[in-house]
């Protein structure tokens, strides 16, 4: 049984804490990971926020079938975006973007990364939820409670690196 069978059959409720999976701890070099998996973003960011992370090099990242997001000192980020965030002609209705981490952003406005996770607000239902979005660019996020796919556009949105 692969880990998202596994996660499948776990009935998660907005008033249980989500059913997380440990898959150990792997130390390389001066870099500390601890791998876990879930059955959803939501879940994942739900028991990210629960995760302290004092040291630097050390990381908290959680497997899903929507990404791999994680933890570092420096706060939540999303590994990569998934192919269908860049395809625009999925979009359904258009989102907006709220809060973000300056460090996230400017790692992203450097090329370093694809993504910067912001709060991200549903064009549809107004939910609101954390999700990678591209730099100065438009990307495709799912709603996690009405399900819609919704265009954010960040291509006002500049970090000045000094």
């Amino acid at each position: 049984m692969g880990v998202f069978d596994f996660l499948k059959k776990t009935n998660v409720t907005k008033d249980k804490k989500p059913r997380i999976r440990s898959f150990g701890k792997e130390v390389k070099g001066k870099y500390t990971y601890e791998y876990y998996g879930a059955k959803s973003a939501k879940d994942a960011r739900q028991f990210l926020s629960s995760c302290e992370v004092t040291q630097p090099l050390y990381y908290v990242q959680v497997e899903t079938p929507e990404g791999v997001w994680g933890k570092d000192i420096e706060g939540l980020f999303l590994a990569e975006l998934l192919p269908y965030q860049k395809n625009l002609s999925l979009a359904q209705c258009e989102g907006t973007f709220g809060s973000f981490s300056i460090n996230n952003a400017t790692m992203a406005a450097r090329g370093l990364t694809d993504n910067f996770v912001a709060e991200t607000i549903c064009g549809s239902c107004g939910a609101k939820w954390r999700d990678g979005l591209r730099y100065n660019n438009t990307t495709i996020v799912r709603c996690p409670e009405c399900k819609k796919y919704n265009s954010v556009d960040t291509s006002n949105f500049n970090v000045h690196i000094m």
